[in-house]
């Protein structure tokens, strides 16, 4: 599979962020930071279309006759961008804390650095079940006894639609859906009313589908032009 990178700006902008702020690393803490961050995302998105089956929920909107107009790169958030080259219109939405692997697991992913080799065997598929819920949960709050709370983080807007719990896989589904196609207005309406449709559908029976068999909660959440911050070039 073959992926884009954050760069830098993509990581000062990532919302929710609740751990280190690139801008307070070193240069060279801050290249390190960069390549163990792509690494791992790299490793995590490839687990998740397999593990998923993303691919074939992305397939259902572009075969349907709806018309999903797919994202240009400009209207892309960080988040869709990583993945742009393998779907069309889901992508990992979760934030990844690399600060919290071990100096094993900093190896590793060093190690398939310098191979070069990202695609997922056994080996690799065992250190992203292993580690990734720890990399990807996001801060919660901790009661008077010392017990954890269960809360629900924001993941965009300040809007229940982009809650998910801290501890959650988020999947970002979005397309241009504004596009016009040549439709006048009326047309271009009632094609609306048909895809908000079709995808409320399609979205609720995934997440139900995908949290049967999930040890954690999996969200899909929709983004769209005004809940999104288009990533800014290199």
């Amino acid at each position: 599979m073959t992926f884009n990178d954050f760069n830098k700006n993509d990581l000062c902008a990532i919302f929710p962020n609740t751990g280190i702020k690139i801008d307070t690393l070193s240069a060279d803490e801050q290249k390190e930071y960069m390549l163990l961050n792509n690494a791992y995302r790299r490793l995590l998105s490839a687990y998740l279309i397999d593990k998923l089956n993303l691919k074939e929920y992305d397939d259902t909107f572009s075969n349907s006759d709806l018309c999903f107009v797919p994202n240009d790169a400009k209207k892309m958030d960080c988040y869709q961008w990583f993945a742009s080259n393998e779907l069309k219109y889901f992508y990992c939405r979760n934030n990844i804390y690399i600060e919290r692997l071990s100096d094993e697991n900093k190896e590793f992913l060093r190690n398939t650095i310098t191979t070069g080799d990202y695609s997922i065997n056994d080996e690799k598929a065992s250190f992203i079940k292993e580690s990734f819920p720890n990399i990807i949960k996001e801060r919660v709050y901790i009661d008077k006894n010392g017990k954890v709370k269960k809360v629900f983080t924001l993941f965009g807007p300040n809007s229940r639609n982009y809650m998910a719990p801290h501890d959650s896989i988020v999947i970002g589904f979005n397309y241009d859906e504004f596009a016009e196609n040549g439709l006048n207005d009326d047309e271009w309406y009632e094609r609306h009313l048909k895809q908000c449709k079709f995808m409320c559908d399609e979205l609720n029976k995934m997440m139900h589908s995908l949290n049967k068999e999930s040890k954690l909660p999996i969200y899909v959440l929709k983004y769209g032009k005004y809940s999104t911050i288009k990533r800014k070039s290199d």
